[in-house]
């Protein structure tokens, strides 16, 4: 099976990968394998140990790449792991925002995080703690709001 193996070496959370300094070679599966998780061994290449990318046109996905180990019989046994980033048709899917992870952005509306802060938002899910006199180190009374998240 042909194999292109490459270097990348920009964030591995990126949509889009490019490698660089690329070869076709033949590998063979090792044993029983799955298309997640592949093993496959090739002939010994020194050129070959500086590689961590791949992509299999046979199982038409790409994936990261272990250091190779060298085995018996003067061959290479690479593990590969699948690239979920780069699997087809992954930009065709359509979402729905339900959440805003930015107090800026208010281009997505999310009523359970209030725009400024301290601003208590008048809503029933908004998180509220009645404080007892002599349980906190200082002497407090009456409602906190706080200003974070809750999941879930």
């Amino acid at each position: 099976m042909d194999i292109i193996l490459g270097k990348y070496n920009d964030d591995p959370r990126r949509v889009g990968k490019t490698m660089t300094d690329t070869v076709t070679i033949s590998m063979s599966p090792i044993e029983t394998t799955d298309l997640m998780n592949p093993k496959f061994v090739c002939d010994y290449n020194a050129s070959l140990l500086l590689y961590n990318y791949a992509s299999v046109t046979d199982f038409s996905r790409k994936y990261f790449v272990d250091p190779p180990e060298i085995i018996r019989g003067g061959r290479l046994s690479f593990q590969f792991h699948v690239d979920v980033l780069e699997v087809n048709g992954l930009m065709d899917c359509n979402a729905t925002i339900t959440r805003n992870q930015y107090k800026r952005d208010i281009a997505v509306e999310d009523k359970l995080l209030p725009l400024q802060f301290g601003q208590v938002v008048p809503d029933p899910n908004s998180v509220q703690i009645s404080l007892t006199p002599g349980v906190w180190p200082a002497p407090l009374t009456g409602t906190i709001y706080f200003d974070y998240l809750i999941t879930r």
